[in-house]
């Protein structure tokens, strides 16, 4: 206990002696951090293709005007499983097994939500 209450008071006192030497006092406050919202996205025309090897299927993206990385990312759904979230325009499931299958891939910004007109439905099959 006696060790923390040495800790916070040397912490009170040495914080604003920081603060004066790097500038920032009440007179002088450090400037405020804006974080700047990204441009809406213009997604256009964009495809989605699926192509099956062995027990693979590999999803390609193609999203003229969005970037598919960071900020930009794909949300993917095979068999209404759990969403996947890639941040590169392709991606493999490994290990499917035979038969028909749904793939829901959707272009979703940085909050996660559906860009307009980003969500396809496609169908294939593993043999």
């Amino acid at each position: 206990m006696r060790e923390r209450l040495v800790f916070l008071l040397f912490a009170s006192l040495l914080v604003p002696v920081l603060m004066v030497g790097i500038g920032c006092s009440r007179a002088n406050p450090a400037p405020a951090m804006k974080q700047q919202a990204p441009e809406p996205a213009q997604l256009g025309e964009w495809s989605a293709d699926v192509t099956v090897k062995g027990d693979q299927a590999i999803v390609s993206v193609v999203t003229p005007g969005v970037t598919i990385g960071w900020e930009y990312h794909l949300h993917l759904s095979l068999d209404d499983e759990p969403v996947i979230m890639a941040s590169y325009p392709t991606y493999t499931f490994e290990g499917i097994r035979p038969g028909k299958h749904t793939l829901k891939v959707v272009i979703a910004g940085p909050d996660h939500a559906p860009l307009e007109g980003g969500e396809k439905v496609l169908t294939f099959e593993v043999r």
